[in-house]
């Protein structure tokens, strides 16, 4: 900075230099640097409010004059300072357009389907970079994209009702990459609005429910889908013939849940109730209910002692006497059998008993008569 001849009074308390002769200033600064201090002067500060942008204009020209609050009392010669900003280029990375990208599919989007093509630019049109991209962020691990093109693709089914979803939308977070010595990343979020598709069956919520054999009270049982609008209720619900003996199904007035009561005594125990339940569409599913009934009346569910298993007393008994019955039946000709061949057993032991001892009896004699001859 060269030197120049100035002159400085004070004015509310305030010292004023002002300059004779114009000064030059000659600074760099990077581009896209906010709050840069540029240079220094003498009672002045300059400094960038905003980056600056090298491909757009890589070098700034600035006037910069001193004027004072008040006027002064005597014509003074008001001094002038000149700075050149020169910008250095950086690597910048590469910007995706729009930053957020809105997309509509049908959840039932076939794999290997576009979903959309995702792409980005690189600021740096100078430095003839190559952009390549890849997916930062999937959580359910639905998408593809192909490196080069940033075309986006259903890499496995997705999903409206998946936990991933949030009020129909599903987030992706891409990234796209420059070939830099020092690569620089850019990123961009696609927003998928899944659109809901009949592909979930009404199910019965409660499993498992308790009535009294006698005056039962009914049971309301809950119906839910996953599926939203048009495809859920009204629903309608049916029984197979072998429980509609026993029990009678019905929807509540607005369709939405079912009345399951019992439509006659039955011995206590554990029954299966099978209930098919269908959505607006015709689309069903079977949901399965256990039913314990017990011995007693009314709304009161009071069950003295439960059979395990959903067995019945009865059946059980009628069980255990025909395995008897078929072990007794077996048992009896073994023991015929056995007793049979013991008795024939028998006198052939007794004749073998006697021939032996006739023939130590014919030995005795000879041995007798023997001695006999010898006296």
């Amino acid at each position: 900075m060269a030197a120049a001849a100035l002159f400085g009074s004070h004015i509310n308390n305030m010292l004023v230099i002002i300059f004779y002769y114009s000064l030059m200033y000659k600074v760099t600064v990077k581009e896209n640097k906010v709050d840069a201090l540029v240079v220094k002067m003498l009672l002045i500060l300059l400094s960038l409010n905003q980056g600056l942008d090298f491909e757009r204009t890589s070098k700034h020209t600035l006037l910069i004059t001193v004027v004072n609050e008040a006027p002064f009392a005597v014509p003074l010669v008001t001094s002038t300072a000149t700075v050149v900003v020169t910008v250095l280029d950086v690597n910048e990375p590469p910007i995706f357009e729009p930053e957020e990208k809105h997309v509509s599919k049908r959840e039932d989007l076939a794999v290997n389907s576009t979903v959309v093509k995702y792409t980005a630019s690189d600021p740096d049109s100078g430095r003839k970079q190559r952009v390549t991209y890849k997916i930062i962020r999937d959580p359910a691990g639905w998408l593809n994209i192909d490196e080069e093109t940033g075309v986006i693709t259903v890499r496995n089914q997705m999903d409206r009702e998946s936990s991933f979803v949030k009020e129909d939308k599903y987030t992706a977070l891409i990234g796209a990459y420059d070939d830099d010595q020092i690569p620089a990343t850019g990123t961009g979020t696609l927003i998928i609005t899944l659109v809901d598709v009949n592909d979930n069956a009404p199910i019965v919520e409660e499993r498992s429910i308790k009535v009294c054999n006698k005056k039962p009270a009914p049971q309301l049982l809950t119906v839910t889908d996953k599926d939203g609008p048009p495809f859920a209720s009204p629903y309608t619900v049916r029984l197979p013939d072998s429980a509609m003996a026993n029990w009678i199904a019905r929807m509540n007035d607005a369709e939405t849940a079912i009345i399951l009561t019992l439509n006659r005594e039955l011995e206590n125990g554990n029954y299966i109730v099978a209930v098919t339940v269908s959505d607006i569409s015709g689309l069903s599913q079977v949901s399965t209910v256990t039913a314990t009934v017990c011995d007693c009346t009314g709304e009161e569910v009071t069950c003295q002692k439960e059979n395990v298993g959903g067995s019945n007393p009865s059946v059980t008994l009628g069980i255990l006497k025909g395995i008897l019955m078929l072990l007794f039946m077996l048992g009896l000709p073994f023991f015929l059998f056995v007793r049979r061949r013991r008795t024939a057993e028998e006198p052939v032991e007794f004749n073998n008993l006697n021939n032996k001892f006739e023939e130590e009896k014919m030995d005795d004699r000879e041995n007798i008569q023997v001695n006999g001859d010898k006296g």
